[in-house]
């Protein structure tokens, strides 16, 4: 959104632009609680002390901003967006959401074998299963256990060790 989407809306109208600084305000007084929330649970594990109420409240009022600020790019931001934007210019954006969604997905890929090799053995073991669980094209088949994947190559191989553990671990549940 604010990589692509509100820079060109920006540039199509300026229609959007008390609503753009709303949902700016409202992501900078998320950011603020975020940061008061990650403060507070520093200060906590510091002194062994946590006001769990306080940091609930706290919790409550970030998810409560966020929403205000879905809700507003949902029911509003969005319907500018429609009719300002040109459609050539959203497959242009779509292309731009891809290839960043995938470099964002190589860095923490990459993140995860760097984690896995300063591991030692039983935390590369965990790691992988970790990855597994996380991997959009493992959800995919996870959600279809109850189809034949017999014709479904796997997406990454793994030492046999590995993959007899995640047999275990799975319990027979493509079975059911």
């Amino acid at each position: 959104m604010d990589i692509y989407l509100i820079p060109a809306i920006r540039k199509a109208t300026k229609q959007a632009d008390l609503l753009l600084a709303e949902l700016e305000s409202l992501s900078l007084l998320g950011l603020s609680v975020l940061r008061s929330i990650r403060d507070r649970l520093q200060q906590g594990i510091t002194h062994s002390a946590v006001k769990i109420e306080e940091l609930g409240a706290s919790v409550t009022l970030y998810c409560n901003t966020m929403l205000k600020k879905m809700d507003r790019e949902e029911g509003e931001l969005f319907t500018v967006a429609r009719h300002a934007i040109p459609s050539e210019q959203w497959f242009d954006m779509a292309q731009q959401f891809l290839v960043h969604d995938r470099l964002v997905f190589e860095h923490d890929a990459l993140m995860m074998a760097r984690a896995r090799a300063e591991a030692g053995p039983a935390m590369q073991a965990q790691a992988f299963f970790a990855e597994q669980l996380c991997d959009p094209l493992l959800a995919l088949n996870r959600s279809n256990w109850n189809d034949d994947l017999s014709d479904i190559e796997p997406v990454r191989a793994a030492p046999p060790a590995l993959m007899q553990a995640q047999t275990a671990a799975d319990g027979g549940r493509r079975g059911r």
